[in-house]
């Protein structure tokens, strides 16, 4: 072969070496001719094209502005990828300053539009600003996805594994015969269990009403004794249906980093006084309901920092309740409902009954000065059968006032155990009764004789409720 020609390493023809490019100042010629080297070049352009246009295709070196390699063959690259490594650790470079400097002629007047190769740089930056970003989105996603649903499987697992059977039935629920069937009970009654925010752990020194152990255990101990109480002499014929609506706990919102008891502690709290008291319930009634729903307190502020508009079952409480069901596994007559959506309905002799919060899922207000709006927004909720139904009761809570508002529907919004802690009384929250709500449903009327449970001062120095929920006791 001629000194004059090269044969091209890629199309294999036999050309003039002045097809052929160096690969350094008078260094050797590169194997491939000048044409098939425009030709790879031309095919990596459109790649990079494609993968920029891709949410799925995965970037490579190539596909940014700054190339930096590891081993430079000659000391001219060097010193130009030494040059280039130090410009892309500022992450500014030669084009950014120049489009900055035609950016800010056209924005003055000096120059009529920008250039060609501004709008390609730009196009291409913000394709790789788009393609970033959702990298890092997806992978923060995909790894935080993961987390939850490891921790949940594996709290369930462990609810399962260490939970289960640790109440022994009592009562009705150690009859030998079988509990009675639906049809048998013709009465229900209700209790509306939410914002009790256990382990608020308010001390007596800040606060004008303390609200510690003692006095949390001794004013749901009350709420349960009047549910016992509560005509008892139709007691056989009787359901009890339990309402845990959300708030069961303060959690850690962090109004205060110092504000409550660990979180570990709160949920400890809650398994101890409702262990005790749904046990007292399925001793003393021929069957047991408990509905389930979480509230903003009880949320996971790792998974949701904000109000928890989506997977709202995925929190605190929701773990806390599924443990609580399994302590109750070998207790034949009480039946847990834990539903993912952020609404429970229930079909109460014909008579639709529906339960959330009222943080979240339904646009709802303070009732002491919205509650028509509030009405008109459950209103819309009915017409368009929303939740495959006409809701006749609706049950709230979150805003820790009583009052019972009848109408279509009918509104029963809950009060609070909890006094007002410091953070309650700088919105101005005074002056409203704690309690929960107890009433009793039969055909027809599925809110029928509602008495609201006033606690107090005066039951959190009465020791006898110390017999009905003991305090926990951590040593």
């Amino acid at each position: 072969m001629s000194e004059s020609k090269r044969r091209c390493t890629r199309c294999t023809r036999n050309l003039p070496v002045d097809q052929f490019r160096r690969r350094y100042a008078g260094g050797p010629y590169r194997g491939a001719c000048s044409s098939c080297l425009n030709e790879v070049e031309r095919q990596r352009v459109a790649r990079v094209k494609e993968r920029a246009h891709s949410d799925y295709e995965a970037l490579t070196t190539d596909d940014f502005a700054v190339g930096v390699g590891n081993v430079p063959e000659t000391p001219t690259q060097a010193a130009s990828r030494s040059k280039a490594s130090e410009e892309k650790r500022q992450e500014y470079n030669r084009m950014m300053g120049e489009t900055l400097s035609a950016v800010r002629d056209v924005a003055a007047g000096e120059e009529g539009e920008l250039p060609d190769k501004v709008f390609e740089y730009l196009s291409f930056l913000s394709e790789q600003e788009r393609r970033f970003g959702n990298r890092r989105l997806a992978r923060s996603t995909a790894i935080s996805l993961a987390h939850d649903v490891l921790g949940t499987r594996y709290f369930m697992r462990a609810a399962e594994k260490y939970f289960s059977d640790r109440v022994a039935p009592a009562g009705y629920s150690a009859r030998p015969k079988p509990p009675p069937s639906p049809g048998a009970l013709d009465r229900v009654v209700n209790i509306l269990l939410s914002d009790l925010h256990l382990g608020a752990d308010l001390s007596g020194v800040d606060n004008p009403m303390p609200f510690r152990r003692l006095e949390e255990s001794r004013r749901l101990a009350h709420v349960f004794r009047e549910v016992l109480d509560y005509k008892s002499r139709y007691r056989d014929r009787s359901l009890c249906r339990v309402w845990l609506n959300g708030d069961l706990i303060q959690g850690m919102l962090l109004h205060d980093l110092r504000d409550g008891a660990p979180l570990t502690e709160q949920m400890l709290i809650f398994w101890h006084l409702f262990r005790q008291g749904l046990a007292l319930l399925a001793a003393h009634f021929p069957r047991v309901e408990v509905e389930c729903q979480g509230g903003n307190h009880g949320r996971d502020k790792i998974r949701h920092p904000g109000r928890a508009t989506s997977s709202k079952w995925d929190g605190h409480e929701w773990r806390m309740m599924y443990a609580l069901s399994k302590m109750f596994s070998d207790v034949p007559n009480i039946r847990f409902n834990l539903p993912r959506q952020a609404v429970s309905v229930v079909n109460c002799f014909g008579s639709m009954v529906a339960a959330t919060h009222g943080d979240t899922e339904v646009p709802l207000s303070n009732p002491t000065t919205r509650h028509d709006d509030n009405v008109a927004e459950l209103q819309k909720i009915n017409a368009t059968r929303e939740l495959g139904c006409e809701v006749d009761v609706w049950l709230l809570g979150h805003f820790h006032s009583a009052f019972l508002a009848p109408g279509k529907p009918t509104v029963l919004y809950n009060g609070m155990l909890v006094p007002p802690d410091g953070y309650a009384r700088s919105k101005g929250h005074r002056g409203k009764p704690c309690g929960q709500w107890v009433w009793e449903s039969v055909e027809g009327f599925p809110l029928g004789d509602a008495r609201f449970v006033h606690v107090g001062p005066a039951q959190d120095s009465d020791a006898s409720l110390d017999s009905v929920l003991a305090p926990l006791t951590l040593t």
